[in-house]
């Protein structure tokens, strides 16, 4: 699916905080941050992957999974341990200028980003952390099964899905895309990574 929607600057961070954008928005700007979380997909090719050349000071997470919002156990979709080193990887840069991206900078790394935000501020404050992440990142679509599975693994009881879910129903282009998304999947199932074999490399550190 291409991206109809024109990437937001990246926010200027005078200190720690989280950054939201694209793949293009990684690369320009990887170094002017302490830590990087990529979202990759896994059929990526190794020449449009987001890396590090020649020494840098920077962490750099790699996370690799499909976009897809809907449990798909035939593909290769996010994990609790994919999400879960995810929010590892926040509580190690609570003090970092941090960038989450994915491709486009609008579903799988704001819904990371929404999971980072929320363990961050704590329990109660689900909307306050939504809210920033559509300060920084305005076009943003959170990924629902990622959302979902932080929810479990923060112990949120649904409060981050019914957060998500209350700005849906106020926002219905967004409905529309994971309609759209999901049309799309079962259309041309090709251009999804199938599930991987048990040795399959989901998490990468500072490859």
């Amino acid at each position: 699916m291409k991206n109809r929607w024109a990437s937001t600057p990246l926010p200027r961070l005078t200190g720690p905080g989280l950054a939201v954008g694209s793949i293009q928005q990684a690369r320009r700007h990887k170094r002017t941050f302490d830590a990087i979380l990529t979202c990759e997909d896994p059929l990526m090719k190794v020449s449009s992957r987001v890396r590090f050349h020649g020494p840098h000071r920077q962490d750099h997470l790699v996370l690799r999974f499909e976009d897809v919002d809907e449990d798909c156990p035939h593909l290769w979709q996010a994990t609790e341990e994919v999400v879960s080193e995810a929010l590892s990887f926040g509580r190690e840069h609570t003090e970092s200028k941090m960038l989450i991206h994915c491709v486009a900078g609008i579903r799988r790394s704001t819904a990371l980003a929404y999971a980072i935000a929320s363990d961050r501020l704590g329990p109660g404050r689900e909307q306050e952390a939504l809210d920033y992440i559509l300060k920084v990142r305005p076009e943003a679509m959170p990924n629902g099964l990622v959302v979902g599975i932080a929810d479990r693994l923060l112990q949120r009881d649904g409060r981050l899905i019914r957060t998500l879910e209350q700005w849906e129903a106020k926002t219905p282009a967004v409905a529309m895309n994971r309609e759209a998304r999901a049309t799309h999947i079962h259309k041309y199932p090709e251009l999804y990574a199938l599930k991987p074999h048990a040795d399959a490399v989901f998490i990468v550190r500072n490859p």
